[in-house]
């Protein structure tokens, strides 16, 4: 699966604005996620194996039957614990919950959903997606409705927590900034100057910052957006190794070999 860094959800029905998909991790997969956001709302339910969920400052671990909650334009990821990690992502758009007069971007709910009753109504919607029986669009926007009503009354955050994630908040935004410039421009000879040029800080503040919320480095970032690049041309069977190497905006076709094989397990020469 290929990972941007601010995930635009373009929705295919207007009328139904929410992505529901199973999804799959592995921690034998290097680099399995990468730290994104997006202005939806999105809910995880694991069924199957362990993973730690990173939402911003805090890391959630996941087990079956646990619900877990990222908020809108939170800086995430999801980091597998185990071979074998299956859940159901739901993703509710903004413009669902504005439809039922609920303003859920200026509010912040608890990472981890406990409310046995969330849990339920969250495997009534898994259960209404996955069979589609007649009108179960209108089925889901129901239980979506009420949904968001139990995590309005059970799961909003207290002044306390807002507080320590106001604190955060400046090097969230660094890393949101920097996370853009380098999406922007990472099929160019960038280097961690520009980047710091960019977004105004010093060029040590902003490595310890990047790697403290990410736990990857800036030239983690650039390289592992460039062999995903490089995928992308080499899956469409019209370049080979070398251009998509060049256009990827790696010099040096040794390194761009070795860089590939490390982020995606295996050498480019595979995808041909």
């Amino acid at each position: 699966m290929i990972h941007s860094f601010y995930e635009n959800h373009n929705h295919l029905d207007p009328d139904f604005s929410i992505i529901f998909h199973p999804n799959f991790l592995s921690n034998s997969t290097p680099f399995n996620d990468m730290m994104h956001w997006h202005e939806s709302l999105e809910m995880i339910y694991l069924i199957e194996g362990k993973c730690h969920v990173v939402c911003g400052p805090n890391k959630v671990l996941a087990t079956p039957g646990d619900l877990v909650l990222i908020n809108a334009n939170d800086l995430h990821k999801f980091e597998a614990m185990s071979e074998h990690t299956h859940y159901y992502c739901l993703i509710i758009h903004s413009s669902l919950y504005e439809s039922l007069g609920l303003d859920t971007l200026n509010l912040s709910f608890e990472n981890k959903i406990t409310n046995s009753k969330c849990i339920e109504i969250f495997n009534q919607i898994i259960y209404e997606m996955t069979h589609q029986d007649t009108a179960y669009k209108v089925a889901v926007k129901g239980l979506i409705a009420n949904l968001l009503v139990e995590l309005i009354r059970h799961h909003i955050l207290q002044d306390t927590n807002l507080l320590v994630l106001g604190q955060s908040n400046k090097k969230i935004n660094l890393v949101k900034n920097a996370i853009q410039y380098i999406q922007k421009h990472y099929r160019n000879n960038i280097t961690i100057d520009d980047i710091c040029s960019s977004i105004g800080f010093s060029k040590y503040y902003f490595c310890r910052t990047f790697k403290e919320i990410t736990n990857k480095t800036a030239t983690d970032y650039i390289n592992y957006l460039r062999c995903q690049y490089a995928q992308k041309l080499l899956r469409s069977g019209d370049y080979n190794v070398s251009e998509s190497c060049e256009l990827a905006g790696f010099s040096s076709l040794p390194y761009f070999s070795r860089i590939y094989k490390k982020y995606m397990g295996y050498p480019p020469s595979i995808e041909k």
